[in-house]
């Protein structure tokens, strides 16, 4: 990294990022992978009352996408004009069932909507069927309790 005026260091509240103008480069390291400035590169680039489009690669301008799509692409023969290379065809992986009951229900992201024709029982009392009270099921009521069975009641 040549030492001059010409390399920056960004920061706010979370991230610093060091940012070279000449080399055209930066830590945060998209201007290195996609020759497209950065956020970061933008602003030190304002800075110095450039423009974010002169420090853009070439390859993104509108020429030579026309340059670049000039000349008529050839297109693909069909299937029947197809060289037979003599390989064998390619034959699909087996697939053994794994072991264990398989899961009935795919399983959902936690940021993916549940089905909304479904009522959900979340935040609901439950209500007795025999005192219709909230707060406990016929199982666990305490009225009437008397000595006889379940079957003995029917």
């Amino acid at each position: 990294m040549p030492s001059g005026r010409f390399v920056y260091e960004v920061d706010n509240e979370r991230e610093r990022h060091v940012v070279d103008l000449v080399g055209k480069t930066c830590s945060y390291r998209a201007w290195d992978l996609t020759r497209i400035p950065c956020k970061h590169d933008v602003a030190i680039i304002s800075v110095n009352r450039e423009k974010p489009e002169d420090c853009t690669h070439p390859c993104y301008y509108k020429d030579a996408y026309v340059k670049t799509y000039k000349t008529p692409i050839p297109l693909m023969p069909s299937q029947s004009e197809w060289m037979s290379s003599g390989q064998p065809k390619p034959v699909a992986p087996i697939i053994h069932k794994p072991p264990g009951r398989l899961p009935i229900k795919r399983k959902r992201d936690a940021d993916e909507p549940r089905n909304p024709h479904k009522v959900s029982r979340v935040n609901k009392l439950v209500r007795c069927g025999r005192c219709q009270k909230e707060g406990h099921n016929a199982r666990r009521c305490k009225a009437n309790v008397t000595g006889e069975t379940p079957w003995e009641r029917r």
